[in-house]
């Protein structure tokens, strides 16, 4: 028989009434748990916790542990389905929201983010070392075309050592000079500071 379409909707429920899964396989580090205690500290609680139709976890089991555990909040709004999940489907999802969330655009981490940013808000370097290390990563630049005045978009490939070094630099820049200088702008003054010569001759 076919199981009835499952809908979600949300609902206040008191924390003193959410019963945790026995068997979830989710467990938090010391660091991890305090850098989502920092989070729920500061942003609250913004993804919502699901729950089946008889209180038990099914999803969001750190968060609510450590909400109690800073006993500021006794209710929460809670996702409820519209019927019973069985035993496989909570096992089921349980494992999926914490496993089906996706990968990082790494590229993107190192060129919009510093680092110190990303440490602050959860990584640790080892993890950042990890994932810059194993990524192949390009820049792009532009020149003069031919004798003409247009220019063209060029990629140039980077070694990972002396992209990391380029990254460095430019978080070190957008620091020291602002955060909104562009990246070309920022590799302008990384060049003059270390080379110690005249800005006008990069012009």
């Amino acid at each position: 028989m076919k199981k009835n379409n499952l809908e979600w909707h949300n609902e206040k429920r008191k924390l003193s009434e959410l019963t945790p899964l026995p068997e979830n396989p989710r467990k938090l580090s010391q660091k991890q748990k305090s850098d989502l205690e920092k989070s729920l500290i500061k942003f609250n609680l913004v993804e919502v916790p699901a729950i089946n139709t008889d209180g038990q976890i099914i999803a969001g089991h750190q968060r609510i542990a450590i909400l109690i555990a800073l006993g500021k909040v006794k209710e929460i709004d809670v996702r409820v389905p519209n019927r019973k999940l069985t035993k496989a489907e909570v096992r089921e999802y349980n494992v999926r929201s914490n496993k089906n969330t996706g990968e990082w655009d790494v590229e993107l981490l190192q060129s919009q983010f510093l680092i110190d940013d990303l440490i602050d808000w959860g990584f640790d370097k080892s993890e950042l070392d990890e994932l810059f290390n194993h990524a192949d990563f390009d820049s792009t630049t532009e020149e003069a075309d031919g004798d003409s005045n247009e220019l063209r978009t060029v990629k140039i490939i980077l070694p990972q050592e002396i992209y990391r070094l380029w990254q460095e630099w430019i978080e070190r820049v957008r620091r020291i000079y602002g955060a909104e200088q562009s990246e070309s702008r920022a590799f302008e003054i990384a060049i003059v500071e270390a080379l110690n010569i005249p800005e006008e001759s990069l012009k």
